[in-house]
């Protein structure tokens, strides 16, 4: 199973939703120590490409999810 940056956390009681971060890590770079990092050392465009569009399909699924649970809570 693939490693998920993001996820759902869907309040059955409330019907409130929200995509949260569920990976991350803290730069470690000099100068950038508050970043939030959520993709692997990309050393080339095509890695950063690959990374953003997993992402983009992360997404996808998670908004996927949320339809059926906003459909369960309405009935």
């Amino acid at each position: 199973m693939a490693n998920r940056t993001f996820d759902l956390l869907f309040l059955q009681d409330d019907g409130i939703a929200h995509i949260y971060v569920k990976t991350c890590s803290r730069g470690a770079y000099k100068g950038h120590e508050d970043k939030i990092l959520i993709t692997r050392k990309c050393m080339d465009i095509g890695e950063l490409e690959y990374c953003a569009n997993s992402m983009k399909e992360e997404l996808d699924r998670v908004v996927s999810a949320a339809r059926k649970e906003f459909a369960e809570a309405r009935r």
